[in-house]
């Protein structure tokens, strides 16, 4: 399934690479936590590329229950 990364609106394969998946509002905290002007709606589930999960948002919060990667089955 083809989705877009909701900060660089690139398209993803979902069977092909990984996809970081969060909330809203988990979003809203780490684009304020990286400085990131975001003046977009914010869906309730949302899509991050690798690349910008790695890179553009650095600051991150501690543990990894607040995301979890997309189904690559699905």
């Amino acid at each position: 399934m083809n989705i877009s990364c909701i900060l660089c609106d690139r398209q993803m394969e979902t069977r092909n690479e990984d996809v970081f998946v969060t909330v809203s509002w988990i979003f809203r905290d780490l684009i304020k936590r990286n400085n990131i002007q975001y003046n977009k709606s914010i869906p309730r589930v949302v899509k991050i590329c690798k690349g910008c999960w790695e890179n553009a948002l650095k600051d991150k919060r501690e543990g990894a229950d607040y995301y979890w990667l997309f189904n690559k089955a699905i």
